[in-house]
C-alpha cells in the first residue's frame, strides 16, 4: 500500500510529516494514478528503484554493523540486458526482482535506453558502466550481442583465458566509462566465470548552493551513546532546505539539491541509539516519492560531513538471497548460447564524494521558505541513510547506510588505527611489503600511490640504488589496538630481511601511529603497559619512543636486527 504524507506545523517541531493512508477504505482503491508515473520512463525508473531498495536492504542485513554504499542502477542495467537472452522462465525471474511484471514488457528494452540516456548521459556528472562478462572463448549468439548494444549500449565481453590480460581490460574499460575515476574495478578475475555482471558507479557531487570551506571544522560524530570521533563537518548557518519529520519512522528527513537535477535525501534518526531498520524498510520509490512531495522548504542551521566513500564487493551472495536465487543454479539462458550457463558472479563498485563544492554562494533567491519563528536545526552528527535520485525520473542512483563518514566502507567499521611507516631509509636490494588493504585517501604521499600493493622489486641496479633513498609510506590498516600495530612493525621489519640472504644491515623505521575518538586512551594504555614505557607528553599528544633488537636465523647466518619506534598518539 502507498503510505501518503501530510505536513503540519507545530510548536516544537516546526513540521511534522505523518504517515497517514487514505481513511475510507472504499475510495482507496479509487485513487488515481500519480501523475509522475504516467510517463513510461519514470515507471520504469520506479520499478528498477525498487530493486534497488531491495538490494540494499539484502545488503545491510549483511553488514550491519558497517557503512553500506550502492549504486543499484548499474547492477540493474546489467540485469535488465541479461533478460534479454534469457529464456520465458528465467526471464519472468529477472522481471519479477525488477519488478517488470507491472509494466509492459515489450517497451521495457526501448524504454530503457531513453532512462539511460536521462540518467548517465556523456554530459552527466554521474558516471555509470554495466557490463556482462561470459566464461572464455563463448561465441554468443548475434542476436543477442545487436539487442544488447541497441538498447543498453553494451558490449558484450567473452574472458580470452588469460587472466592477466583479462583483468586489465576489465579496468581499463570501466576506467573508460568512468572517465578515469574509477581506476580499479577488480583486484583479480575468478576462474570458475560462466556470467560475470560488472557494475560501477562514480559520483561527485555538487551542491546549488555551496558550503564556505572556511566553516568546515573538525566536530563530533556520535557513532554510538559511547563513542565519538572527530570528522570534517561542513556548515550553513543560513542554509534553505526541504524538511520534514516523521513521527512513526522517529526521523528526521531533509532534502538538498544538487546540480544536473539530481538531490540528496537524509534520514537522520532522532536518537544515536535507533535501530534503522525500520526507516529500511520503509524504503521504496513510491514511498521516497511521496516523502519528496510533502517536504516543505524551511531555513535552517544546518552541518553534514564531507562525504568521500569507495565501496568494492562481490554481491552475488547477496543476490543469492533476493528472488535471482534460482539465476546462480539453473537458469534458462538458451537466447545467449546453447552451452548451459549460469550467473556465477556479480561485482560491484561504487564511489560517492560529497565536499563544499558547489554552483553558487547564496541560496536562490526564488526559494520560498517557510515563515518560522526560528530556523531548523539540522545536525548530521551521526548514523544515517542518504538517498540520492534523480529528481526528473526518480531513479534511485546511490544509497548509504553511513555509520562512520570517516569509512572505510568495504566491510570495516570506523573503529581503526592508521599505521604509517613515514620514514624508511633502506640500503640494501630488497622487497617492500605492504600488508592489509591499502587506505586510498588524499593524504597519502605519492610514494605510496604509486608504489604498487605487493611492493617493489626493481631489476636495474641504479634504479634500486635510487629507490633505496627515497622515503617509502606503506601504510597498514588494522584493528584499534596499538599493541597489534606495533606487533605488525615487527612484522613488517621482519619481511624487509628478504634480500637474498644477506644480513640486514642496521634499519631505522619511524613509526606513526594515529587513533581517533574514544579509542585514543584505551590503546595508548595498552602501548603504554606493554611495549613502550618511555612517554612524554607533547602539544600533539602522547609521544613514545623504544629501541627495540631481536635475533633470528636467515639462510644459515645469525643475524642481528635493530629497531627504532616513534609513536605518536594524536588526541
Amino acid at each position: 500500500m502507498i503510505v501518503y504524507h501530510t505536513c503540519k506545523s507545530n510548536q516544537s517541531t516546526p513540521w511534522t510529516c505523518q504517515n497517514s493512508a487514505t481513511a475510507d477504505g472504499a475510495n482507496a482503491g479509487e485513487e488515481e494514478e500519480d501523475p509522475f508515473y504516467k510517463s513510461p520512463v519514470n515507471k520504469l525508473a520506479a520499478a528498477v528503484s525498487n530493486f534497488g531498495y531491495d538490494l540494499y536492504r539484502q545488503q545491510s542485513s549483511r553488514t550491519a554493523t558497517a557503512n553500506v554504499l550502492l549504486s543499484p542502477f548499474s547492477l540493474a542495467t546489467a540485469l535488465s540486458g541479461l533478460s534479454l537472452g534469457a529464456g520465458e522462465r528465467t526471464e519472468n525471474v529477472i522481471s519479477r526482482a525488477l519488478f517488470y511484471d507491472l509494466l509492459n514488457k515489450a517497451e521495457v528494452h526501448d524504454t530503457y535506453k531513453d532512462l539511460l540516456s536521462s540518467v548517465a548521459g556523456p554530459e552527466k556528472s554521474m558516471k555509470s558502466a554495466s557490463r556482462i562478462i561470459l566464461e572464455k572463448r563463448l561465441r554468443a549468439r548475434p542476436g543477442f550481442h545487436s539487442q544488447l548494444e541497441k538498447s543498453y549500449k553494451m558490449r558484450l565481453r567473452a574472458l580470452s583465458g588469460n587472466t592477466q590480460l583479462d583483468l586489465q581490460e576489465i579496468n581499463n574499460w570501466v576506467r573508460q566509462q568512468t572517465k578515469g575515476r574509477i581506476m580499479r574495478f577488480m583486484k583479480d578475475v575468478p576462474t570458475d566465470v560462466s556470467i560475470l555482471l560488472a557494475g560501477a558507479a562514480f559520483f561527485k557531487g555538487t551542491w546549488k548552493t555551496k558550503f564556505d570551506t572556511k566553516k568546515t571544522a573538525l566536530s563530533d560524530f556520535h557513532l554510538d551513546e559511547d563513542r565519538t570521533v572527530k570528522v570534517s563537518m561542513m556548515s550553513d548557518p543560513k542554509a534553505i532546505l526541504r524538511y520534514g519529520f516523521d513521527s512513526e519512522l522517529n526521523c528526521k528527513i531533509a532534502q538538498l539539491p544538487l546540480t544536473e537535477g539530481i538531490s540528496a535525501m537524509f534520514f537522520l534518526p532522532t536518537k544515536v541509539t535507533q535501530n534503522m531498520t525500520l526507516i529500511e524498510e520503509s524504503l521504496t520509490s513510491e514511498f521516497v516519492h511521496d516523502v519528496d512531495k510533502e517536504l516543505k522548504t524551511v531555513h535552517a542551521v544546518l552541518s553534514l560531513p564531507k562525504l568521500k566513500l569507495n565501496h568494492e564487493e562481490a554481491l552475488g551472495s547477496t543476490l543469492k538471497e533476493t528472488r535471482l536465487q534460482s539465476l546462480f543454479t539453473s537458469p534458462d539462458f538458451s537466447k545467449i548460447s546453447a552451452k548451459p550457463l549460469r550467473l556465477s558472479h556479480v561485482q560491484h563498485k561504487a564511489m560517492l564524494e560529497l565536499s563544499e563544492d558547489g554552483e553558487r554562494s547564496t541560496p536562490n533567491p526564488g526559494a520560498n521558505a517557510a515563515r518560522l519563528t526560528f530556523p531548523i536545526e539540522y545536525h548530521v552528527d551521526r548514523p544515517f541513510l542518504l538517498v540520492l535520485r534523480d529528481d526528473t525520473t526518480g531513479t534511485l542512483l546511490f544509497i548509504g547506510k553511513i555509520l562512520d563518514p570517516r569509512g572505510p566502507v568495504n566491510g570495516q567499521t570506523g573503529d581503526l588505527c592508521w599505521l604509517r611507516l613515514h620514514k624508511l631509509h633502506l640500503n640494501s636490494k630488497i622487497l617492500v611489503p605492504v600488508v592489509g588493504p591499502r587506505h586510498q585517501s588524499a593524504d597519502l604521499c605519492k610514494s605510496c600511490q604509486q608504489d604498487s600493493p605487493q611492493g617493489h622489486v626493481a631489476e636495474d641496479p641504479q634504479r634500486e640504488e635510487q629507490r633505496s633513498q627515497r622515503t617509502l609510506c606503506p601504510v597498514v590498516l588494522l584493528p584499534c589496538h596499538l599493541c597489534t600495530a606495533l606487533a605488525a612493525v615487527l612484522g613488517i621489519t621482519a619481511a624487509l630481511t628478504r634480500h637474498r640472504g644477506q644480513e640486514l644491515p642496521q634499519t631505522v623505521v619511524a613509526v606513526k601511529i594515529c587513533v581517533g575518538g574514544s579509542s585514543v586512551p584505551r590503546c595508548v594504555t595498552i602501548l603504554h603497559r606493554k611495549a613502550l614505557p618511555r612517554a612524554q607528553h607533547t602539544h600533539k599528544g602522547l609521544l613514545f619512543q623504544q629501541a627495540l633488537s631481536w635475533h633470528y636465523v636467515l639462510g644459515g647466518h645469525q643475524v642481528t636486527s635493530s629497531l627504532c619506534i616513534k609513536t605518536q598518539a594524536q588526541r
